[in-house]
């Protein structure tokens, strides 16, 4: 994951916050940033196309009076539409989804702050909007207070017997397990499913992993067709120059393997 990259610093420790982008983060690490760091924890989403913010997961008034553990399912998640974008999270038909937290759909922005498209480039600026809609290529649900939580790249997602199945979800639950480090999931080709689910970890150092251990952990977390059928323990995942997991280098060192 990325590292941290801003700070907010007040006069009191509930005015000190740490932003997190580049990536989705895992619940599990956003607790890590919390209780190493001693501070507040403020989502951010956006891309080089919007310059660069769409969400923070700043709460809203009403949602500081919840106990504080309600409060962490909000700041986890990837945040509400900043100021300038209008935001919507659509299905293939290009109707909302519901705001459920349970469908969805991919992200849709405009505003201000969004590229109106891609320098002497017609055919990707056509691909890449819908009626004056930017297609961000984020899968993600929204709740009813408006927060939007990203499950998956739209390329990402893994089809395994006609099943969707999203990396995000899966490698949330890679992260609880107190002995691993990084996880990336993504799907490898199947002759039978189509693709299956596979997980490259790394393990903290001086501890030992296993298989068998890690199956065992994701059981009663998962239904069973998202639990990784194939398990890589590598030691150091590759990253982009930002920082970012490289999952299509992945898939290259492990479809073939």
């Amino acid at each position: 994951m990325r590292a941290v990259n801003a700070v907010i610093q007040g006069k009191k420790r509930s005015e000190v916050a740490k932003l997190f982008g580049g990536a989705p983060i895992a619940p599990e690490v956003v607790r890590c940033i919390m209780r190493i760091f001693r501070c507040d924890y403020i989502q951010t989403y956006g891309m080089t196309e919007t310059s660069p913010y769409l969400t923070l997961s700043v709460l809203q008034d009403h949602l500081k009076k919840l106990p504080p553990e309600e409060q962490f399912r909000y700041k986890a998640k990837t945040g509400r539409a900043f100021i300038t974008v209008d935001l919507k999270v659509v299905r293939d038909d290009g109707s909302e989804v519901e705001p459920d937290e349970k469908e969805a759909g991919e992200i849709l922005v405009k505003g201000e702050t969004v590229t109106p498209g891609y320098w002497n480039l017609p055919e990707e600026t056509k691909k890449a909007f819908d009626s004056g809609w930017f297609k961000t290529g984020d899968l993600a649900v929204i709740d009813r207070e408006g927060y939007v939580n990203i499950v998956d790249r739209k390329k990402d997602m893994i089809i395994s017997g006609g099943e969707n199945i999203f990396s995000i979800e899966v490698e949330n639950v890679l992260y609880q397990h107190p002995k691993a480090l990084e996880a990336a999931v993504f799907g490898t080709p199947d002759e039978i499913w189509g693709e299956i689910v596979t997980a490259a970890v790394t393990v903290k150092p001086e501890m030992i992993l296993t298989h068998e251990e890690l199956i065992n952990f994701c059981a009663g977390k998962l239904a069973a067709f998202k639990i990784p059928r194939r398990i890589f323990f590598i030691e150091k995942l590759p990253k982009t120059g930002s920082g970012k997991i490289f999952k299509r280098r992945l898939k290259e060192m492990f479809s073939g393997v």
